[in-house]
């Protein structure tokens, strides 16, 4: 399967924009977002002193965060009823934005569940760690 199939997975399940990229903010499949966009994501997720009150944009709307799961990896932020989720892998990071309230946290959280488990029996070879 190619990356762009795993964005088009992501948007026949409701989710309006997505994005599958590397850690460094690099496209793995065409998607919404710039490299830096998604490079803020990853640090935001990463980086404990990161200032959660500026906020992330994605696809040239900003975002405010709602919350920052460091543990589990995944950032929920929104853009009036507009949603976002942004979660890692050890390789990439998955982003979908929904129309309606807390519809883009189960589509992008699945795929990233899905990734991972490709990634812990070293099926996933598209990026070296």
């Amino acid at each position: 399967m190619s990356w762009d199939a795993y964005v088009e997975n992501l948007k026949a399940q409701g989710i309006v924009k997505a994005n599958v990229s590397g850690l460094d903010g690099n496209p793995w499949a065409r998607g919404d977002g710039s490299i830096q966009e998604v490079q803020e994501m990853v640090n935001a997720i990463q980086t404990p002193d990161f200032e959660e009150s500026m906020g992330v944009t994605y696809d040239g709307e900003r975002f405010v965060i709602i919350k920052v799961d460091r543990t589990d990896r995944v950032l929920y932020a929104a853009c009036g009823l507009k949603n976002l989720c942004a979660c890692l892998t050890r390789r990439c990071i998955v982003v979908g934005t929904a129309e309606e309230p807390r519809k883009a946290s189960i589509p992008v959280q699945k795929m990233t569940d899905y990734l991972l488990e490709f990634e812990q029996v070293g099926m996933h070879t598209k990026r070296a760690d």
